[in-house]
């Protein structure tokens, strides 16, 4: 099997990235995903099952969000997370109890 990819590396605007990811959403709500640059594009269909790595870093001068997705076509069981993804601090008042 030969392997599809596009990878695209590019300084952008905020609201541009998060367009970018409300499509990425929208497709895996819609269960296909198509990504396209220029003549090179990939059609992926997600599982029922997904792997997914988070990564949130803070450095003096630089801070970073990585998101990876990832399935098998095989059937994958599911694994307990208790993540929480919000635009407001966590209450450190229940973290402390």
């Amino acid at each position: 099997m030969t392997k599809n990819e596009v990878k695209v590396k590019a300084v952008m605007e905020q609201a541009k990235a998060v367009s970018y990811l409300s499509d990425i959403v929208q497709s895996l709500q819609a269960g296909k995903v198509v990504v396209a640059n220029g003549p090179q594009s990939v059609e992926l269909t997600p599982a029922d099952a997904v792997k997914v790595e988070l990564a949130a870093v803070q450095k003096v001068d630089r801070d970073s969000i990585s998101l990876k997705i990832s399935w098998r076509k095989e059937v994958s069981e599911y694994e307990p997370v208790d993540l929480t993804i919000s635009a407001n601090e966590p209450d450190q008042t229940k973290e402390n109890e």
